[in-house]
C-alpha cells in the first residue's frame, strides 16, 4: 500500500498516468532491507518512475541499482547448478533469467551490453536522442558504445 501510495503521489507530482506495478517490482522492494526507512522507499520510487520514462509498467530493472543488485546476486548466487549435459562446466541462471555457462565477467558483460544497445536501437527508433532519454546515458557514451559494438544510431538534426 505505501509503495502504491508513492507511485501515485510522484505520477501526479510529474503530471503523468498512475503507472503499473510489476510483480518482480513488489518482490525487489520486498527483498531490500530498507536502512532508510519510507524516506529511502520514496525516494526509490521516484527515481523508479523517473527511470521508466513512458513506460506505463514500472519493473525490478526500473529501480535504483543499490535497492535491485543485491537480488540479483542473491539469485544468480542461489541458482548456479552443474550443468548435466556439458564437461563439469556450471551454469547460472542470471536475473535476466537466461541460463548461460559461466563465463569470465568481462565476456558476459560485453554480450549483455551489446544485448542492451540492440534492444535501445530499436526501441528508440535510430533516434540518438530518444535513446538519450531511455537509457540515461550522455550522447558522448552512447556513441562511445556504438561504436565498440558496430551499432550505430541516425543522428537528429540540431
Amino acid at each position: 500500500p505505501l509503495t502504491r501510495y508513492f507511485v501515485a503521489r510522484e505520477c501526479a507530482l510529474r503530471g503523468g498516468q498512475v503507472k503499473g506495478i510489476a510483480e518482480d517490482f513488489t518482490e525487489t522492494l520486498h527483498s531490500y532491507d530498507w536502512p532508510g526507512n519510507v524516506r529511502e522507499l520514496a525516494n526509490a520510487v521516484a527515481a523508479a518512475i523517473a527511470r521508466a520514462g513512458e513506460d506505463p509498467v514500472l519493473y525490478a530493472a526500473h529501480l535504483p541499482p543499490h535497492v535491485r543488485v543485491p537480488l540479483a546476486r542473491a539469485t544468480a548466487a542461489g541458482n548456479m547448478t552443474p550443468d548435466a549435459q556439458s564437461n563439469g562446466e556450471e551454469s547460472v541462471t542470471h536475473a535476466c533469467g537466461m541460463d548461460a555457462p559461466f563465463a569470465p565477467m568481462r565476456e558476459m558483460r560485453e554480450k549483455f551490453e551489446k544485448a542492451y544497445l540492440d534492444e535501445l536501437v530499436h526501441r528508440a527508433e535510430g533516434d540518438v536522442e530518444t535513446a538519450c532519454r531511455l537509457s540515461g546515458l550522455s550522447r558522448p557514451h552512447i556513441y562511445t558504445l556504438l561504436k565498440k559494438h558496430a551499432l550505430t544510431l541516425r543522428q537528429t538534426p540540431q
